[in-house]
């Protein structure tokens, strides 16, 4: 007996998600395989009308409703209602990824610098939880990790700050310099030059 790999199969009531065109990252619920490369979807929850789409432009979910083929709007929506699916699909992980990347497209500036902060702080606490877990017997690897969790924490300041003082060391360097290139200057101003032997 020959077992099928493929879980996912294109059937009447699938939910796919769609990938491209005017109904970008949204849901709907196949109701009709027209053939090989077309189907007729619907999403009466989601906004999304019924519609022929192409294979290529869906991508099939693990979600499957009890529906017949070409349901119509009616039958749909209570079927959508009483399978929840709405929740369902906002529990996939392609929905999550979706909602995270237009969380991060729609946030400010400063969002995202206090986003990118926090993960920092995060990353330092997990560091930080696991010197504490460790045993005594690990006390200079202990201290390596400190080290680093140090310079992970100040990296973000801490480049900025290494980069000024080596700026203002440059500067007092160049003005030194320009000083006491001047004075040479005043002091040969009225001293004429010395004749070369010919």
């Amino acid at each position: 007996m020959l077992v099928s790999k493929f879980s996912l199969f294109v059937e009447i009531g699938r939910v796919v998600f769609i990938n491209f065109g005017e109904y970008r990252n949204k849901t709907a619920i196949i109701l009709e395989v027209l053939d090989q490369n077309r189907i007729l979807v619907h999403g009466p929850t989601t906004g999304v009308p019924r519609h022929v789409i192409n294979l290529k432009w869906i991508a099939l979910t693990k979600l499957k409703l009890n529906v017949l083929r070409g349901a119509r709007l009616t039958t749909l929506t209570n079927a959508i209602k009483a399978a929840d699916l709405d929740n369902k699909v906002a529990q996939l992980r392609i929905s999550k990824s979706v909602a995270a990347v237009e969380k991060k497209a729609n946030s400010s500036d400063f969002e995202r610098f206090k986003s990118r902060i926090a993960k920092k702080s995060v990353c330092i606490n997990y560091f930080t939880q696991s010197l504490i877990t460790t045993s005594s017997s690990d006390h200079q690897n202990r201290q390596d990790k400190q080290q680093n969790i140090e310079y992970k924490e100040n990296s973000f300041f801490g480049h900025y700050l290494t980069n000024h003082k080596v700026a203002l060391e440059v500067r007092k360097l160049v003005k030194a310099a320009n000083v006491a290139r001047n004075a040479k200057l005043q002091a040969n101003k009225g001293k004429r030059p010395a004749n070369k032997a010919q």
